[in-house]
C-alpha cells in the first residue's frame, strides 16, 4: 500500500433497535443516536483522533458526510415505502433522522439533532418508543405460518384498557409508473393496476387506434414488485406529493375492513375477514387465528401468539408444542397438513426500530499505532469499532459499561420442556426481526457495534 493511495470506504448499515428499559425516568424514550469511531469495546473503547487515519466519510461536492441516504429512518414498511420493506403502513413521507449542525464537520462523532421525525412523533407522543412501550397491532398471516412476516393491519392508538383500533387505506392513484411485467419488460402504467380492489389489477390492456383494424395488446403486471410504487414517494426522492402512486387515508379498521376488502400481499388480492361484525369492541379476528388441519380436515393445532416466549400451537387435546415442532412435522408429510391464515395480536415491532446508514473512511497511510493492531512480524492486522448511542438530554448519560463478556452455556435438562427457540414466534410486522434482550435500565442505551470482517491489513515494507 503506498501513502499517496486513495482511502477505504465503507458502508455501515444496519438496524438500532431501543430496548431500553421502561422503569428508567423517561419509560425508555430515545430522542436520537450518537455515532463515534474508535477501537476495542466497552471500557476499553478509544476513541479515534485526527491522525489515526480512521474516520467518517465526507463528500467532496459540500461540506459534510457521506451517506447514501439519511444516516436514520424508520422502517419503510411503515414510512415512505422500501423496495425491500414494501408499500408504507403510516405514511408516504420517509421518517427520518438529521445530523446536528454541532458535529456535521467532526470526522469521528456523529450525533442526530434531537428531533424525532413529524411522521414518527405524531403516533408516538413525541418521543422514539421503546420496545415495551410500542402500540399493539392487529395482523394477518396470510400464510398460516407464523415463522414468516405477518403483515399489519390495524394499531392501537389508544390505550390497552379502552383501545382505538385504526388502519390506513391505500388508494392507488392514476398517476402514471414504470412497471414491470411478469415477463421483465418495462411498460407505462397507472398505478391503478396494483390495486387489490380495482378491476384492473395486475393487468394493463393497450389499444392502437392507428391500426385497422384497432390493435389490442394485454400486459400482466407482476404486482408483486412494488418499487415502481416506492420510487414515486417520498423514498423514491420525488417529494412532490402530486405524483405519489397511492395515498394513505386513516379511518378506523371497523369501516375499512368489512369483509369485502382486498390487502396487496406478495402479489396477491388477500381478502381480509370482518373487523368487528358486531362493532362490541372485541374483534372477531380475535376468533380466528391461524389454524393447522389434518389430512380429514380435523383441527389438528391452533395458534396462541401469547403463550410461552413467542407463542405456540395448541394442539386439539389441550397440550402445547413449539412452532418448531409444528413446522418440522408438516415439511416432513405436507400432504397430512394444511395451514390455514389467520389473525395475531402483537406489538407493532419496527416502531421501536431505526435504520441507521453511514459511511467509514480507512486510509490506507493509517496508522500503525492503533491499540487494536496485531502483527507476527510478517503483517499486521488492526481492527476498529463503531460505537453507537442512544441518546435522550433529559437523563444523565451513564458511564461506558464493562467489556462485554460471553456468558457461559446454561447445561441443558435431560428432559428439556417444550418452549419456544429464538427462531420461534410470530414476525410482527412486514419487517420486523426479533430485537433481542432489553439493555441496562439506564439511558442513553449503549450499542457496540463491532464492525465484524472490516478490518484493516497492512504489510510491512520488509515483507
Amino acid at each position: 500500500m503506498t501513502s499517496d493511495s486513495e482511502p477505504k470506504l465503507y458502508r455501515v448499515i444496519g438496524k438500532f433497535s431501543n430496548l431500553t428499559d421502561i422503569t428508567n425516568s423517561v419509560g425508555g424514550a430515545l430522542k436520537g443516536f450518537r455515532f463515534e469511531t474508535g477501537f476495542g469495546v466497552g471500557n476499553e473503547f478509544t476513541p479515534s483522533s485526527a491522525e489515526d487515519g480512521l474516520s467518517f466519510g465526507f463528500r467532496t461536492d459540500i461540506d459534510g458526510k457521506l451517506s447514501i441516504g439519511p444516516v436514520g429512518k424508520y422502517p419503510g414498511g411503515l414510512f415512505g415505502g422500501s423496495k425491500v420493506e414494501g408499500l408504507p403502513f403510516f405514511s408516504t413521507s420517509i421518517a427520518d433522522f438529521t445530523e446536528s449542525t454541532g458535529t456535521v464537520l467532526d470526522e469521528d462523532r456523529l450525533e442526530t439533532d434531537g428531533v424525532i421525525p413529524a411522521e414518527y412523533s405524531s403516533i408516538s407522543w413525541g418521543d422514539w418508543l421503546t420496545l415495551a412501550n410500542v402500540p399493539t397491532g392487529w395482523f394477518i398471516d396470510h400464510d398460516g405460518n407464523p415463522a414468516n412476516d405477518s403483515i399489519l393491519l390495524a394499531y392501537n392508538a389508544g390505550t390497552v384498557e379502552a383501545p382505538i383500533w385504526q388502519t390506513f387505506e391505500k388508494t392507488f392513484n392514476s398517476v402514471v409508473v414504470e412497471a414491470i411485467t411478469t415477463g421483465g419488460e418495462t411498460v407505462t402504467a397507472p398505478a391503478t393496476v396494483y390495486d387489490p380492489n380495482g378491476d384492473s389489477f395486475g393487468v394493463y390492456t393497450v389499444t392502437d387506434t392507428t391500426t385497422d383494424p384497432a390493435t389490442v395488446t394485454t400486459y400482466t403486471i407482476d404486482v408483486s414488485n412494488v418499487q415502481p410504487l416506492v420510487a414515486t414517494l417520498e423514498e423514491g426522492d420525488d417529494t412532490d406529493p402530486t405524483n405519489d402512486a397511492i395515498s394513505l387515508t386513516e379511518l378506523p379498521a371497523s369501516e375499512l375492513y368489512t369483509g369485502d376488502f382486498n390487502v396487496l400481499i406478495d402479489g396477491e388480492a388477500v381478502m381480509v375477514a370482518a373487523f368487528d361484525v358486531n362493532t362490541d369492541g372485541n374483534p372477531d379476528w380475535a376468533d380466528n387465528p391461524p389454524k393447522v388441519l389434518d389430512s380429514t380436515g380435523g383441527l389438528y393445532a391452533t395458534w396462541i401468539s401469547d403463550e410461552g416466549e413467542d407463542g405456540m400451537y395448541q394442539l386439539a387435546d389441550g397440550t402445547f408444542v413449539t412452532l418448531d415442532e409444528v413446522n418440522a412435522l408438516i415439511t416432513a408429510s405436507p400432504e397430512e397438513y394444511e395451514r390455514v391464515p389467520g389473525y395475531v395480536q402483537g406489538p407493532v415491532e419496527d416502531l421501536a426500530n431505526v435504520n441507521v446508514n453511514t459511511t467509514i473512511s480507512v486510509a490506507e497511510t493509517f496508522s500503525m499505532n492503533w491499540p487494536t493492531c496485531t502483527g507476527d512480524g510478517i503483517e499486521t492486522n488492526c481492527t476498529f469499532t463503531l460505537r453507537v448511542t442512544g441518546l435522550n438530554d433529559a437523563v444523565e448519560a451513564p458511564s461506558i459499561p464493562v467489556t462485554p463478556v460471553e456468558p457461559a452455556p446454561e447445561p441443558e435438562p435431560e428432559e428439556p420442556a417444550a418452549s419456544s427457540s429464538d427462531s420461534d414466534g410470530t414476525i410482527f410486522g412486514c419487517t420486523a426481526g426479533k430485537p433481542g434482550s432489553p439493555f441496562d435500565p439506564v439511558l442513553p442505551s449503549m450499542v457496540l457495534m463491532a464492525l465484524a470482517g472490516l478490518w484493516a491489513r497492512k504489510r510491512r515494507g520488509t515483507a
